[in-house]
């Protein structure tokens, strides 16, 4: 019952988009309202052969990564700190694999408020990431300061992009360059940011280390389109739902309360 390879799903989404070109040139034939069109789509995804991988959950799947990050034999310590620091902090950013890697950010751009503002635990409160560039940015923008600003989760460090990313750069000890830097067998920065095949590498890694039920995400893009999937679809809703949950919850994405601002 497939048609060309392709899951029903698939056909189903490809079918929508015709509809809506015809809609859009005011062409009367929609597909989507045909009964034998529906009727065979609706047997394509019931017979395609196809099974839908698990969607990453945060409450279960994130420990487990975790876990599989710094129990399991494998990189150093310096290495599962800066895994750790990178895979929260791109959470927090909803970015792609690239963003930290290619277009990865520098301490140049990084900011922080004063000291005397950080909480007793001398943790910054929030951190500030500065992006200057990122695939298919407008050319009239490369090279401008995009903020996102990533807050704590004050009730589980294990979780929380701040912590890590502070760890990181105690650790590192870098002050300028990329924000995130290959290590040398020293485990001493290089000063050269990684590859977007190496961070994909890493992330694959983990997450099968960590489960099976998480290798229908084994890529930092998948998660990000789950993230921004999340955020766009449910805007309001999802924010009510952090607030809601903050106080009983410590996986839900909490340094999004910042979003993102434009300096």
């Amino acid at each position: 019952m497939r048609h060309g390879g392709l899951s029903g799903g698939t056909i189903r989404v490809y079918v929508g988009r015709h509809a809506s070109m015809n809609q859009q040139h005011r062409i009367s034939n929609c597909p989507t309202k045909d009964p034998a069109i529906r009727g065979l789509i609706n047997k394509y995804e019931t017979d395609d052969g196809h099974e839908e991988s698990a969607a990453f959950d945060f409450v279960t799947d994130l420990p487990k990564m975790y876990n599989a990050n710094f129990f399991e034999k494998g990189h150093g310590k310096g290495w599962q700190i800066l895994f750790w620091a990178m895979f929260l902090v791109s959470i927090c950013m909803m970015v792609r694999a690239s963003d930290i890697t290619d277009f990865c950010p520098t301490m140049e751009d990084i900011l922080m408020p004063p000291e005397h503002l950080w909480d007793t635990d001398k943790l910054p409160p929030w951190i500030d990431f500065g992006l200057r560039d990122w695939k298919h940015r407008s050319p009239k923008n490369k090279g401008k300061r995009y903020s996102i600003r990533v807050h704590r989760n004050k009730l589980d460090a294990r979780f929380c992009a701040v912590f890590w990313f502070v760890k990181w750069l105690s650790f590192s000890g870098i002050t300028s360059g990329p924000i995130f830097q290959t290590l040398d067998d020293q485990d001493k920065p290089t000063g050269k940011a990684l590859t977007e095949d190496n961070w994909t590498t890493m992330t694959a890694h983990i997450f099968t280390k960590a489960s099976p039920c998480c290798l229908g995400f084994c890529c930092c893009c998948g998660l990000s389109y789950l993230l921004l999937s999340l955020r766009s679809r449910c805007w309001r809703l999802f924010f009510g739902l952090i607030a809601l949950r903050l106080h009983v919850c410590p996986f839900v994405p909490t340094p999004l309360f910042g979003g993102p601002v434009v300096n």
